[in-house]
């Protein structure tokens, strides 16, 4: 509850972006995103009399370790929703193979068991139509009342009665499975929308304070450094360096070209 009310109170300076300006966490790990935040509360509070002489609010680098801490525990909530959703979505699956194995079944018996009764045969028909899920579940629970109102025609050709309780035990397990895994949506999901909140929240006095650093140290390399991704920057020169070798590559398979199209004596 006290991460909610963090997330949406305004600090100073700064108010939780509207639903459609929320920004989604990119490029970076949230973790790695947390804690070059908490590098750079440390690196920003060096720098404290200068950046606040350039015009920062004071209390936007102080409440760096509280947004951090709000976009932490907003991360865990989302992270533990979406497997949470995973598991529900794959206990699904297996409980409706479950269910129309053991649909299957039980038709094929009352099909024989009721061979003389139209009435009967009928309704088995009408399950037979019900594919979907919810109609799964729907269908389970008829034919458990079918058979335990029909019992002595079934028990007369040995027909597992037990099969019947499994039935509506395995489709009350569905719906119950199909339920949790619907009401978790991925896109929607309360959890997933406070995280972005949280994120949007910290990334908005991260780049404030950045964008502060940087015109305050602009002449000083060795300061002016800290005011940047690591990540990215590491990211960037990986880029740099895949590019280099890419079309060292390619000079290389070039030259090679060249120097067999002489041997050959093409041009």
């Amino acid at each position: 509850m006290a991460m909610k009310k963090r997330i949406k109170k305004k600090e100073p300076g700064f108010t939780v972006a509207e639903e459609e300006k929320v920004k989604k966490p990119h490029h970076v790990p949230i973790d790695v995103y947390i804690q070059e935040a908490k590098n750079l509360f440390h690196w920003a509070s060096e720098d404290r009399e200068g950046l606040i002489a350039a015009g920062l609010a004071p209390g936007i680098i102080e409440d760096l370790p509280n947004r951090c801490e709000a976009l932490s525990q907003a991360e865990t909530l989302w992270y533990v929703e979406r497997n949470t959703r995973r598991d529900a979505v794959k206990k699904c699956a297996e409980l409706s193979s479950q269910a129309n194995e053991l649909k299957r079944r039980i038709l094929k018996n009352f099909t024989f068991g009721f061979r003389d009764k139209p009435g009967l045969l009928k309704k088995i028909r009408n399950i037979r139509r019900e594919k979907k899920k919810v109609e799964t579940v729907h269908s389970l629970h008829v034919l458990y009342n079918v058979g335990k109102n029909n019992s002595q025609l079934l028990t007369a050709f040995g027909f597992d009665m037990s099969w019947l309780d499994q039935a509506v035990q395995t489709a009350n397990a569905l719906e119950a499975a199909d339920g949790k895994a619907g009401n978790c949506s991925v896109k929607y999901s309360d959890a997933k929308i406070n995280r972005d909140r949280a994120y949007t929240d910290l990334k908005k006095a991260i780049d404030k304070i950045r964008v502060y650093g940087r015109f305050v140290f602009r002449d000083n390399k060795e300061r002016f450094r800290g005011y940047s991704s690591n990540h990215m920057r590491e990211q960037n020169a990986r880029k740099v360096l895949k590019a280099k070798n890419a079309a060292a590559e390619k000079k290389e398979t070039t030259e090679v070209t060249e120097v067999t199209d002489a041997a050959n004596g093409r041009k």
